[in-house]
C-alpha cells in the first residue's frame, strides 16, 4: 500500500499498469510488484491514508485506511478522526457518530470491498486461520456501537469486538508469533505527558 505514486496514467482504475516516470500522481494505492519485470500494477486506488497490509491463507489481501477519498479531495484534507488529539472523539470523524477508518479486502476473484468500518486510525492487522481479522486501532464507533480498546477482532460476518481493552495512545503494529502468540506495538499514555513506545504480548 502507498499514499501516492508518480504515474503517466491518471485516474484510479483497478488493474492499471503503472509507469513511475511522470509528474502526475495517483493516491491511496494497493500495488502489485512483479519481481521479474519490476512492473507495478494498481489493484485498487482512492484509499485515504492507507496503513496496514496483510495476506490471508487463500491469497486475499487485507488493508486498513481512513476510508476512501472523496472526489477532488486534496492530500492535506483531513477528517477530525485523523488528528492526533482526542478532540471530536465523541462525535466520530464524520460528525455523525461513526469513524471512517475501514478494513478493506482485495482478491483476484471478487475484487475490492469493505470488510468493516467504524475504526479510528486503523493500522496493523493480521488474518487468523479461522478467518478472523485482528486490527490495531485507537477506538471504534459505528452508528450506536462504541468500543474502547487498542486491538479489535472482526469475525467472518463483519462483527467487531474488543480483544484488548487497554487503550494505547497510538496502537500501530500487530503480528502473530510462530507459536501462536499475538504481539502489539504502539505508544502508551504516560502521566508525565510523554508517550513511550512498547511491544506487548497479549494474554493467551
Amino acid at each position: 500500500v502507498a499514499e501516492g505514486l508518480g504515474s503517466s496514467s491518471g485516474g484510479g482504475h483497478h488493474g492499471d499498469d503503472v509507469d513511475g516516470g511522470s509528474s502526475s500522481s495517483r493516491h491511496g494505492l494497493l500495488l502489485r510488484l512483479d519481481l521479474a519485470s519490476a512492473a507495478l500494477t494498481t489493484l485498487a486506488s482512492g484509499l485515504k491514508h492507507p496503513r496496514g497490509l496483510a495476506r490471508g491463507e487463500d491469497g486475499t489481501l487485507y488493508m486498513t485506511a481512513d476510508g476512501l477519498r472523496r472526489p477532488g479531495e486534496k492530500d492535506d484534507d483531513d477528517d477530525e478522526g485523523d488528528r492526533d488529539d482526542d478532540e471530536g472523539d465523541e462525535e466520530g470523524d464524520d460528525g455523525g457518530g461513526s469513524y471512517k477508518g475501514t478494513v478493506f479486502r482485495w482478491s483476484a476473484a471478487s475484487g475490492f470491498a469493505a470488510v468493516a468500518g467504524g475504526f479510528k486510525k486503523p493500522a496493523g492487522l493480521i488474518v487468523r486461520r479461522d478467518g478472523a481479522i485482528l486490527v490495531a486501532a485507537e477506538r471504534y464507533h459505528q452508528d450506536k456501537t462504541r468500543l474502547e480498546g487498542s486491538l479489535y477482532r472482526i469475525d467472518a460476518q463483519g462483527g467487531v469486538a474488543v480483544l484488548l481493552a487497554d487503550r494505547l495512545k497510538t496502537p500501530w503494529g500487530v503480528v502473530a508469533g510462530v507459536l501462536g502468540g499475538v504481539f502489539l506495538a504502539g505508544e502508551r499514555h504516560d502521566h508525565r505527558g510523554k508517550f513511550p513506545g512498547l511491544i506487548a504480548k497479549l494474554p493467551e
